[in-house]
């Protein structure tokens, strides 16, 4: 008979193969027809891209696992405190990174931020893009990440600090194709990979422990929506910097704050989160 173990590590091929495959191809159009991040073909295919994961998880639970799809707990908010975490944490770190960059040297301070824009427009436009734009992919993206891949590599064996690595891993190099066509890391095709492994394994840390201290899929995608929304941050706070060393959460710098976060949680007993709720 097989066994449990078994069974999720044969969903989780499938949901690999099909993820990597399908948005591979879709992204596969970027480089066959040499878009830039600048083109708005681009960003269309990017963004159909990050509809993938989704569709694949519920895919292999219906197909592989025969399971339901409140498996992936969209069908609940969970613990709604760690909403607020999901909101604002994101923003903390961009802005910490900002700042640290100015004080290392990375970036210098322009306090008037995007010319034309001010700090009340931009604001309003993190809410509407928000609610309008991000979110709806996002949730896409987790049910993926972490409403799928997370809890299934814990029912396959993994610790859930090794499963919370090798989540961000996967999701890192998921994005390889993007970055090498300059996607986050401008001017920086062949380090830019590597950078972005790094990253997605330490904001995928938080938003994982988001995730399973919430019981819920949607306070990750609430902090995943905030992090793509959290490079508006060093617009009011700093000018000229270079994506991979400093100024934004996705720089060498950025990645700081993010490191701080996570030993608190791991020194406070937070993480590993242990036995959570359905996870």
């Amino acid at each position: 008979m097989t066994s449990e173990i078994e069974i999720n590590r044969r969903a989780i091929s499938w949901f690999l193969l099909l993820t990597f495959v399908a948005t591979w191809s879709l992204w596969g159009q970027i480089w066959i027809f040499d878009m830039g991040p600048s083109d708005l073909w681009f960003l269309l295919i990017e963004f159909a891209g990050t509809l993938v994961p989704g569709i694949a998880a519920l895919t292999v639970i219906a197909t592989v696992l025969h399971e339901s799809w409140r498996t992936t707990t969209l069908d609940r908010l969970g613990v709604k405190r760690f909403y607020l975490w999901a909101w604002f944490l994101p923003p903390a770190f961009a802005l910490a990174a900002a700042v640290l960059s100015i004080l290392i040297g990375t970036t210098d301070l322009r306090p008037d931020g995007i010319v034309g824009s001010s700090p009340s427009h931009l604001s309003a436009w993190f809410v509407v893009s928000q609610f309008g734009i991000v979110i709806p992919f996002a949730v896409a993206e987790e049910l993926g990440w972490r409403g799928f891949l997370l809890p299934r590599l814990m029912r396959s064996g993994f610790g859930e600090l090794q499963a919370l690595a090798a989540t961000g891993v996967v999701w890192g190099v998921w994005h390889v194709p993007l970055i090498i066509r300059g996607y986050n890391y401008p001017l920086h095709p062949y380090v830019g990979p590597i950078l972005m492994v790094v990253f997605c394994v330490l904001i995928g840390t938080v938003i994982g422990w988001l995730r399973l201290a919430s019981g819920s899929v949607w306070a990750a995608a609430a902090a995943h929506a905030s992090v793509n929304m959290a490079w508006l941050v060093p617009y009011y706070v700093g000018g000229k910097y270079d994506y991979a060393l400093g100024g934004t959460i996705f720089s060498v710098v950025g990645w700081i704050p993010m490191i701080v976060f996570i030993a608190w949680l791991a020194s406070s007993g937070r993480l590993p989160v242990g036995q959570a709720e359905d996870r």
